[in-house]
């Protein structure tokens, strides 16, 4: 069953969205963080997928508090974003989120994928955000040499199995997701559940994802823009 994960990114205590992870390109919303989170569980949403876009900037967490206040509305949280330290994780973590995901830590420090896996489990999602052909980090503004295959392969030899993976060059555009690219990465390293982001349009596209076979899809922009009825894809997706 394929998992759909409506995102709230957050930037001073409010709902943003960018544009290819530009900074410059932000576009802020009027509805609050909570009033989102409830909206999303009353159209039967299970799962809410937060962005500290800030924290990513910035290098730690925000808006920790603002996610505590999310998760005791009933909801399961996976969040990210500045969590770039084993403190920031279980900061995180104690706020009662389900799980985390991790970018800038695994891709900077392979020793710290296996730590980390040994300590929470399957409660660290790493996040692999492909721009160009490579990984992105530290907010996207920067990317590391290692390929993206390469770094997917060795998390999952580490036994990670899912993966938050998102096509920078989709995000926030309204351009359909990178099938290509979730078809040919499921192809190399075929044991890893891919939950898949950028891009993301119609409930067509979810459609295409799932046939595709990724596990589960982040959706932003386009629920904010009503261009996806997220009660509507609940019912078709099930």
């Amino acid at each position: 069953m394929m998992i759909i994960y409506p995102a709230i990114d957050l930037y001073n205590n409010g709902v943003v969205r960018l544009c290819q992870g530009e900074y410059t390109r932000k576009t802020m919303y009027s509805f609050s963080p909570i009033e989102l989170a409830k909206s999303f569980i009353e159209q039967g949403a299970e799962w809410v997928h937060i962005v500290d876009l800030e924290g990513a900037e910035k290098g730690y967490p925000i808006h920790l508090q603002l996610v505590e206040k999310i998760v005791s509305e009933g909801i399961k949280v996976q969040m990210g974003g500045g969590l770039r330290s084993i403190q920031n994780i279980d900061s995180a973590l104690k706020t009662g989120a389900s799980r985390v995901y991790v970018g800038s830590l695994l891709a900077r420090n392979p020793l710290a994928a296996q730590k980390l896996y040994d300590y929470w489990g399957e409660r660290i999602i790493p996040a692999v955000d492909i721009k160009d052909n490579r990984v992105a980090v530290s907010g996207w503004q920067e990317t590391v040499k290692e390929d993206p295959y390469s770094l997917l392969s060795a998390l999952s030899d580490i036994g990670y199995q899912d993966m938050l993976i998102t096509s920078v060059a989709k995000d926030g555009t309204f351009m359909g997701p990178d099938l290509i690219l979730y078809k040919n990465i499921l192809q190399v390293i075929p044991k890893i559940r891919i939950i898949a982001a950028g891009g993301v349009t119609s409930i067509e596209d979810v459609l295409e994802l799932k046939k595709a076979r990724c596990s589960g899809v982040v959706l932003g922009k386009s629920l904010y823009e009503a261009k996806i009825d997220l009660k509507q894809l609940l019912e078709v997706i099930h």
